[in-house]
């Protein structure tokens, strides 16, 4: 389970340009939660595997300023 905030705040510098700011939070509890999971061959001994398991990123803040003109 995942969750995630965002906003968006949209201004006027002058008439002619405007400006937007957004933000956000991916994965705000911080949860592991696999995305992939797969078996490959132990290269020690090709009796046996070994289960890898791919995770999504832990909590990732994220801004971005535009100016739109």
């Amino acid at each position: 389970m995942r969750f995630d905030a965002s906003f968006s705040y949209t201004f006027n510098f002058i008439p002619t340009i405007k400006a937007s700011l957004r933000g956000g939070v991916i994965n705000i509890t911080d949860e592991d939660n696999v995305i992939n999971r797969y078996c490959k061959i132990n290269p020690n001994n090709t009796n046996k595997t070994i289960e890898v398991s791919n995770k999504s990123l832990g909590m990732t803040p994220n801004i971005i300023f535009r100016v739109h003109f």
